[in-house]
């Protein structure tokens, strides 16, 4: 028997992928019903989905960035100014709350009852999780501040990221959308997707170019000159180097 022919181009190979992990970030990611859809019928073609999920950004609504207001709440918590912390909480609940109510109820493949149904329990979750975001910064007095690149860390027992709270959120939101509405056996997760363990040069210029995914980990130019004399590039975390959480580029 012939071996499946490879597929040619990026829309082939999406469509002919037995499992797919897809990103979902920046404005897209507050589009839950247009996501779930995409997925639905990925799922009902007989592919595995994994949905991983960024914090949520704004769009129509006004471009608020959840991540950027959490460094933000970091950054007072360094300044011993858990008042503004808490205020720049609330300021971000709010907006969460009016940004999927807006996308529950401009969902017209919704009935009626289910737009009520479905916007109570997602409410319930931002108010659920924005909780648990404010006892950490009241708690912040008792803990430590760690500052690890762009992300701020609070450890009090246990390590607990505010800049990684968004992507959680955004993840609880999505899975109980999912369920919701009957492909809870979707995947779906915060933040970045699994390790991709090896990469050629031409794919990984793609993504370390400006406007990439990875763009930032290598300056372009220098993967380029690496790819001419043909040397190996190793990408990971300090902690990584021992671990299968590496990318070899090569």
């Amino acid at each position: 028997m012939s071996s499946p022919l490879a597929p040619t181009g990026g829309r082939e190979a999406l469509e002919t992928a037995q499992n797919l992990v897809i990103k979902i970030g920046g404005e897209n990611a507050v589009r839950l019903g247009e996501n779930f859809r995409n997925a639905r019928e990925r799922i009902e073609r007989g592919q595995s989905v994994s949905l991983v999920v960024s914090a949520l950004r704004g769009g129509r609504w006004g471009g608020f960035n959840t991540t950027s207001q959490l460094i933000a709440i970091a950054q007072a918590l360094r300044g011993n100014d858990a008042d503004r912390a808490l205020s720049l909480a609330g300021e971000m609940e709010a907006w969460t709350r009016d940004a999927v109510r807006g996308e529950i109820e401009g969902d017209a493949s919704l009935t009626e009852r289910q737009s009520r149904q479905l916007g109570a329990m997602l409410q319930d979750v931002i108010r659920e999780k924005v909780q648990m975001l404010r006892l950490h910064i009241l708690s912040h007095a008792h803990g430590r501040l760690h500052a690890l690149g762009e992300d701020w860390v609070l450890r009090n027992g246990e390590y607990f990221s505010i800049t990684g709270w968004g992507e959680y959120l955004a993840q609880r939101l999505y899975r109980r959308y999912c369920e919701f509405r009957g492909i809870a056996n979707a995947g779906v997760r915060a933040g970045p997707a699994e390790v991709i363990r090896r990469l050629t040069y031409a794919q990984a210029y793609r993504l370390v170019a400006p406007g990439g995914a990875a763009a930032g980990v290598i300056h372009p130019r220098a993967l380029r000159m690496c790819a001419e004399k043909d040397i190996p590039v190793v990408v990971c975390g300090p902690a990584d180097e021992c671990t299968d959480r590496t990318t070899l580029i090569s």
